[in-house]
């Protein structure tokens, strides 16, 4: 009776121990995905931001270019 008890115990132990990695391996892999994807949203973000800051500044550039022509041209 006593080694069906130990028995039951053991196995019930061993379902619950691979119930916690099971669990463990699961949410890792969804930090590591959660994280993966935030990372490729921050590199999509930088490059869209480096994008428009060239624009920019060959707008800017252009403005410069053209008040320099007129003062240029008054002088």
């Amino acid at each position: 009776m006593v080694a069906k008890l130990a028995l039951v115990m053991l196995t019930l132990a061993v379902v619950l121990l691979a119930a916690v990695l099971g669990a463990y391996r699961y949410f890792s892999q969804q930090e590591r995905h959660r994280h993966e994807k935030e990372m490729f949203r921050e590199r999509r973000d930088a490059a869209l931001l480096d994008d428009d800051r060239s624009a920019l500044d060959r707008e800017l550039d252009r403005d410069r270019e053209q008040e320099q022509r007129r003062d240029r041209d008054r002088e």
